[in-house]
């Protein structure tokens, strides 16, 4: 992955034999603000979850000193589609955190909770439940927070989620 050619072998031989022309691997160029394959960068992006602990607790803010409002997105297990979030994490007004397995404070410290998409919706809203993250999103909520879902996300935040 990342445009190794070893790692397609022997893919692009196989695929020469059958149309008989040249086969080429691109290969990855890092700083290029491109998105990442679905799924690589989350653990990137989940290394950061313990650090948060500072963060996470109440701060004296002065007009000065106010933090960016906080958005907490949501990695459960099948996330999928991750380079969604890009642009937020680039836009200097907002402090993106990902995480998995600690709770965020809820609103007024934590402005937003994304739940992004899956590729296992229902496996995923089983996981919020029997994680906390639900009922922490639920406080979220009763506290005046805002919770957007993208894609799967969106479809865990309905009443119901029917896979026929």
């Amino acid at each position: 992955l990342r445009g190794e050619a070893k790692y397609f072998e022997p893919g692009p031989t196989m695929i020469e034999e059958m149309v008989g022309k040249p086969v080429f691997v691109v290969p990855y160029l890092y700083d290029l603000n491109l998105p990442e394959e679905d799924g690589l960068g989350i653990e990137r992006r989940l290394a950061k979850e313990y650090t948060y602990a500072e963060e996470d607790r109440p701060q004296k803010d002065t007009p000065d000193t106010a933090p960016r409002p906080r958005v907490v997105v949501l990695a459960y297990p099948h996330l999928a589609i991750a380079d969604d979030l890009t642009p937020l994490e680039a836009d200097p007004r907002f402090t993106v955190q990902w995480r998995r397995d600690t709770l965020p404070p809820p609103h007024p410290h934590t402005a937003a909770v994304v739940l992004p998409g899956s590729r296992l919706t229902r496996a995923d809203l089983a996981w919020l439940t029997h994680t906390g993250w639900a009922d922490s999103l639920a406080r979220h909520v009763r506290a005046g927070g805002a919770v957007l879902g993208l894609c799967g996300g969106y479809q865990m935040l309905g009443t119901a989620v029917d896979d026929p």
